[in-house]
Protein backbone atom coordinates (compact mmCIF):
# COMPACT_ATOMS: atom_id res chain seq x y z
CA UNK A 1 0.00 0.00 0.00
CA UNK A 2 1.41 3.73 -0.88
CA UNK A 3 1.63 5.76 1.43
CA UNK A 4 -0.70 8.64 1.82
CA UNK A 5 0.27 12.18 1.99
CA UNK A 6 -1.58 15.58 2.48
CA UNK A 7 -3.50 16.78 -0.55
CA UNK A 8 -5.75 19.77 -1.59
CA UNK A 9 -8.83 18.94 -3.41
CA UNK A 10 -10.26 21.77 -5.33
CA UNK A 11 -13.98 22.68 -6.69
CA UNK A 12 -15.02 25.42 -8.91
CA UNK A 13 -19.32 25.60 -9.01
CA UNK A 14 -18.86 21.73 -7.89
CA UNK A 15 -16.72 20.15 -10.43
CA UNK A 16 -13.55 19.38 -9.49
CA UNK A 17 -10.49 21.74 -10.78
CA UNK A 18 -7.55 19.86 -9.75
CA UNK A 19 -5.97 17.39 -6.47
CA UNK A 20 -2.33 19.47 -6.04
CA UNK A 21 0.34 17.54 -3.81
CA UNK A 22 4.07 17.62 -3.13
CA UNK A 23 5.00 14.91 -1.26
CA UNK A 24 5.35 14.39 2.32
CA UNK A 25 7.30 17.76 3.03
CA UNK A 26 7.23 20.78 1.22
CA UNK A 27 4.74 23.54 1.01
CA UNK A 28 1.34 23.65 -0.52
CA UNK A 29 -1.57 26.11 -1.12
CA UNK A 30 -4.68 27.42 -2.74
CA UNK A 31 -5.78 30.97 -3.20
CA UNK A 32 -8.32 33.46 -3.93
CA UNK A 33 -7.08 36.91 -5.16
CA UNK A 34 -9.59 39.83 -5.92
CA UNK A 35 -7.47 42.83 -7.51
CA UNK A 36 -8.80 46.20 -8.31
CA UNK A 37 -5.72 48.70 -8.04
CA UNK A 38 -5.27 52.33 -8.43
CA UNK A 39 -5.22 52.79 -12.51
CA UNK A 40 -1.33 54.08 -11.84
CA UNK A 41 -0.46 51.06 -10.39
CA UNK A 42 -1.90 48.56 -13.41
CA UNK A 43 -0.43 48.10 -16.59
CA UNK A 44 -2.53 50.28 -19.37
CA UNK A 45 -5.15 47.44 -20.47
CA UNK A 46 -6.04 46.61 -17.24
CA UNK A 47 -6.54 49.90 -15.93
CA UNK A 48 -10.07 49.79 -14.46
CA UNK A 49 -10.92 46.57 -14.60
CA UNK A 50 -11.38 44.34 -11.39
CA UNK A 51 -10.45 40.32 -11.90
CA UNK A 52 -10.84 37.54 -9.17
CA UNK A 53 -8.47 34.45 -9.96
CA UNK A 54 -7.94 31.19 -7.85
CA UNK A 55 -4.12 29.97 -7.71
CA UNK A 56 -3.48 26.09 -6.79
CA UNK A 57 0.70 26.25 -5.98
CA UNK A 58 3.25 24.33 -3.92
CA UNK A 59 7.01 23.92 -3.92
CA UNK A 60 9.13 20.60 -2.17
CA UNK A 61 12.71 19.92 -2.85
CA UNK A 62 13.44 22.75 -4.64
CA UNK A 63 10.59 22.40 -7.51
CA UNK A 64 7.64 25.24 -8.17
CA UNK A 65 4.81 23.90 -9.20
CA UNK A 66 1.14 25.16 -10.16
CA UNK A 67 -2.00 23.12 -10.99
CA UNK A 68 -3.33 25.99 -12.95
CA UNK A 69 -5.02 29.85 -12.50
CA UNK A 70 -8.30 30.57 -12.83
CA UNK A 71 -9.98 33.36 -13.52
CA UNK A 72 -13.54 33.62 -11.45
CA UNK A 73 -16.78 35.36 -11.98
CA UNK A 74 -19.24 36.80 -9.67
CA UNK A 75 -21.58 33.76 -7.75
CA UNK A 76 -18.30 31.64 -8.56
CA UNK A 77 -18.76 28.78 -5.50
CA UNK A 78 -14.62 27.38 -4.86
CA UNK A 79 -14.75 24.53 -2.51
CA UNK A 80 -10.83 23.62 -1.27
CA UNK A 81 -10.82 20.49 0.82
CA UNK A 82 -7.81 18.97 2.78
CA UNK A 83 -7.74 15.45 2.65
CA UNK A 84 -5.08 12.74 2.25
CA UNK A 85 -4.66 10.37 -0.66
CA UNK A 86 -1.83 8.41 -2.19
CA UNK A 87 -1.36 9.97 -5.49
CA UNK A 88 -2.52 13.95 -6.93
CA UNK A 89 -2.86 15.06 -10.50
CA UNK A 90 0.22 16.21 -12.07
CA UNK A 91 0.99 19.63 -12.51
CA UNK A 92 0.45 21.82 -15.42
CA UNK A 93 3.24 23.93 -14.97
CA UNK A 94 6.82 22.79 -12.55
CA UNK A 95 10.51 24.49 -12.57
CA UNK A 96 13.41 23.85 -10.80
CA UNK A 97 14.47 26.77 -8.40
CA UNK A 98 17.64 28.22 -10.28
CA UNK A 99 19.31 29.49 -7.07
CA UNK A 100 22.52 31.31 -8.51
CA UNK A 101 19.55 33.58 -10.30
CA UNK A 102 17.89 34.09 -7.17
CA UNK A 103 20.59 35.06 -5.46
CA UNK A 104 21.72 37.29 -9.00
CA UNK A 105 18.37 39.16 -8.72
CA UNK A 106 18.05 39.66 -5.07
CA UNK A 107 21.40 41.39 -5.04
CA UNK A 108 20.08 43.17 -8.34
CA UNK A 109 16.69 44.41 -6.02
CA UNK A 110 19.22 45.13 -3.18
CA UNK A 111 21.80 47.44 -4.59
CA UNK A 112 18.52 49.11 -6.59
CA UNK A 113 16.93 49.62 -2.83
CA UNK A 114 20.47 50.88 -1.35
CA UNK A 115 20.62 53.55 -3.97
CA UNK A 116 17.09 54.85 -3.49
CA UNK A 117 17.31 54.99 0.42
CA UNK A 118 20.80 55.27 1.51
CA UNK A 119 20.79 58.91 1.23
CA UNK A 120 17.93 60.46 2.79
CA UNK A 121 18.88 64.16 1.74
CA UNK A 122 18.23 63.04 -2.04
CA UNK A 123 14.92 61.82 -1.29
CA UNK A 124 11.84 63.90 -1.75
CA UNK A 125 10.24 65.16 1.39
CA UNK A 126 6.82 63.69 1.39
CA UNK A 127 4.36 66.32 2.78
Amino acid sequence: MKKRIPVLDVFVNGKKWCRAGVGARGVLGASVTWVHAPDDAMPVARQGRQSTSLLVAGLAENLHRRWGEKTLKLGDRVLIRVAEAEAFDPPTWQAASDRKLEEKLDRQLYARLKRKFANPRRRKATT
